[in-house]
């Protein structure tokens, strides 16, 4: 199960994301693969309904109401955030000590 974000008072700006390759990581650091889409479905009904029954007529009315509420959210925004979550011990905070191939972090 993945940890769960607290809320953050502040946002990132990044330089340079090279979305394809942190999704390739962020892979392997689930069992299911890299998440692509998430979606979150709301839904509400309502029903309501009475009858009569007299022992000739049988008289019976019911009124149904639903709604259904979806919204899907790109998690391409979130792959970086989720990558600097898993791989601390990745990622290089010095420039200068930085290799070819390697994730830099710099404030």
């Amino acid at each position: 199960m993945a940890p769960v974000q607290e809320k953050a008072d502040s946002v990132y700006d990044f330089l340079y994301v090279d979305l394809s390759r942190i999704q390739l990581f962020n892979s392997q650091f689930s069992q299911y693969g890299h998440i692509t889409e998430l979606t979150r479905s709301t839904m509400t009904s309502s029903s309501s309904g009475g009858g009569m029954d007299v022992k000739i007529v049988k008289a019976e009315a019911f009124e149904e109401e639903s709604t259904k509420i979806q919204k899907r959210y790109d998690t391409q925004f979130v792959a970086p955030l989720s990558f600097l979550d898993h791989a601390q011990n990745m990622i290089v905070r010095d420039l200068s000590k930085a290799g070819i191939g390697q994730f830099v972090l710099i404030s």
